[in-house]
């Protein structure tokens, strides 16, 4: 049973460590081309932007379906 106390956590990406390797990633073919895309975004935008980057687990430049959604 779901339990809000312990299963409502980060889990992979709650570690730090998880996290710099997959930006590390970003720069990878099929992901690079996204992660340029968020770069000039936020230097538009300025240094108060909080925009995520694209995750380069996913199938980047050849995903079929991108959704983008605005929080």
């Amino acid at each position: 049973m779901w339990n809000p106390e312990t299963d409502d956590r980060p889990k992979l990406l709650g570690d730090a460590l998880a996290r710099d390797q997959r930006r590390q990633q970003l720069s990878e073919p099929h992901i690079a081309p996204l992660a340029m895309f968020v770069a000039d975004l936020r230097q538009t935008l300025g240094p108060t932007a909080r925009l995520p980057d694209f995750d380069p687990w996913d199938g980047g430049v050849q995903a079929e379906v991108l959704f983008l959604l605005e929080a």
